[in-house]
Protein backbone atom coordinates (compact mmCIF):
# COMPACT_ATOMS: atom_id res chain seq x y z
CA UNK A 1 0.00 0.00 0.00
CA UNK A 2 1.36 3.38 -0.87
CA UNK A 3 2.34 5.78 1.83
CA UNK A 4 2.96 9.69 1.80
CA UNK A 5 6.81 10.15 0.96
CA UNK A 6 7.00 6.72 -0.83
CA UNK A 7 8.77 7.36 -4.43
CA UNK A 8 7.35 5.41 -7.55
CA UNK A 9 7.51 4.74 -11.36
CA UNK A 10 4.71 6.63 -13.34
CA UNK A 11 3.24 6.59 -16.83
CA UNK A 12 2.28 9.57 -18.48
CA UNK A 13 -1.00 8.65 -19.50
CA UNK A 14 -2.30 12.68 -21.12
CA UNK A 15 -0.10 15.62 -21.36
CA UNK A 16 -0.60 19.20 -22.57
CA UNK A 17 1.44 19.68 -25.85
CA UNK A 18 4.73 20.88 -25.74
CA UNK A 19 4.82 20.40 -22.53
CA UNK A 20 7.99 19.32 -20.47
CA UNK A 21 6.17 16.02 -19.90
CA UNK A 22 5.30 13.96 -22.85
CA UNK A 23 2.83 10.92 -23.30
CA UNK A 24 3.22 6.73 -22.52
CA UNK A 25 6.82 7.62 -20.82
CA UNK A 26 7.57 6.16 -17.86
CA UNK A 27 9.01 8.37 -14.33
CA UNK A 28 9.67 9.25 -11.01
CA UNK A 29 6.89 10.67 -9.31
CA UNK A 30 6.66 11.21 -4.94
CA UNK A 31 3.54 10.49 -3.65
CA UNK A 32 2.20 13.70 -1.39
CA UNK A 33 -1.83 13.06 -0.82
CA UNK A 34 -3.76 9.77 -0.46
CA UNK A 35 -7.30 8.92 -0.04
CA UNK A 36 -6.25 6.44 3.29
CA UNK A 37 -6.05 8.18 5.97
CA UNK A 38 -3.18 9.09 7.59
CA UNK A 39 -2.89 8.90 11.82
CA UNK A 40 -1.30 11.63 13.63
CA UNK A 41 0.73 10.90 16.98
CA UNK A 42 -2.21 12.83 18.85
CA UNK A 43 -4.73 10.16 16.81
CA UNK A 44 -6.37 12.55 14.30
CA UNK A 45 -6.51 10.96 11.02
CA UNK A 46 -5.80 13.13 7.44
CA UNK A 47 -7.92 12.27 4.48
CA UNK A 48 -7.81 13.61 0.88
CA UNK A 49 -10.62 13.36 -1.40
CA UNK A 50 -7.79 11.76 -4.34
CA UNK A 51 -4.60 10.39 -4.39
CA UNK A 52 -2.10 12.86 -6.03
CA UNK A 53 1.84 12.69 -6.95
CA UNK A 54 4.44 15.19 -7.88
CA UNK A 55 7.03 14.37 -11.12
CA UNK A 56 10.73 14.35 -9.94
CA UNK A 57 13.46 14.51 -11.89
CA UNK A 58 16.38 12.60 -12.16
CA UNK A 59 18.33 14.55 -9.19
CA UNK A 60 14.79 13.14 -7.00
CA UNK A 61 14.07 17.33 -7.60
CA UNK A 62 10.28 18.17 -8.03
CA UNK A 63 10.09 18.91 -11.95
CA UNK A 64 7.47 21.55 -11.20
CA UNK A 65 7.07 25.31 -9.33
CA UNK A 66 3.86 24.98 -8.54
CA UNK A 67 1.34 22.37 -7.15
CA UNK A 68 -2.25 22.79 -7.82
CA UNK A 69 -5.36 21.07 -6.06
CA UNK A 70 -6.10 20.49 -2.59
Amino acid sequence: MLELGDIIKVSIKDAIPRGRVKKARFITALVVRTRKGVRRPDGSVIRFDGNSAVILNNNLQPLGTRIFGL
